[in-house]
């Protein structure tokens, strides 16, 4: 009766692979498993999940998925905690190499989120969250590793000074948010 339900909730919450920042409730019968889920992982993978513990009828423990049913090549794994996301959970590349990090206090979004290169392991994309919000530091690197560009959020808004650069690292545009709303644009031309 499990793997039904199993079967079920990978295929509605796991498509792309990434994380995803939608709710799912997951509900068989009278019994929820998991409050939140914001895990992506790929394909139906009823058959690669290597661990659903369950204690008082609540999803907990360790979850690992992996891309094989060997279960060779692990794809993400992380903490549940009476049903809800607790701590780091951490997708890999087919070729075994860290893809993205995700940090998550009691179930909400919380601490650093980072993507990550996959030929050098070098951070290309990391956004900050407090309590399910983008809160903090925020940049994005170009496929050469420099920078694109960087800011912080706050409350889930662009805020304060945002900067820009082209490929080749030239610092191309400068923005000024205010909770969200653009104050200031400076375009800086090449010479």
């Amino acid at each position: 009766m499990a793997r039904p339900f199993l079967s079920l909730f990978f295929l509605l919450s796991f498509g792309l692979s990434a994380f995803s920042q939608e709710e799912f409730r997951i509900t068989y019968g009278d019994t929820t498993y998991m409050k939140k889920v914001y895990l992506i992982v790929g394909e139906d993978v009823d058959s690669y999940l290597e661990r659903f513990i369950m204690k008082k009828g609540v999803a907990d423990g360790w979850w690992k998925v992996y891309y094989d049913k060997e279960k060779t090549k692990l794809k993400i794994e992380g903490k549940v905690e009476g049903g809800i996301q607790e701590g780091p959970w951490v997708s890999y590349s087919s070729s075994g190499k860290k893809s993205k990090e995700i940090n998550f206090r009691r179930g909400v979004l919380h601490g650093e989120e980072k993507y990550f290169n996959n030929t050098d392991g070098s951070v290309l994309i990391q956004y900050t969250y407090t309590n399910g919000s983008r809160n903090g530091y925020y940049f994005v690197t170009h496929a050469n590793g420099k920078k694109w560009q960087d800011g912080y959020f706050l409350d889930g808004f662009p805020n304060g000074t945002w900067n820009y650069w082209d490929v080749d690292g030239k610092l191309i545009r400068v923005r000024t948010f205010s909770k969200g709303e653009l104050v200031h644009e400076k375009i800086i031309k090449s010479k």
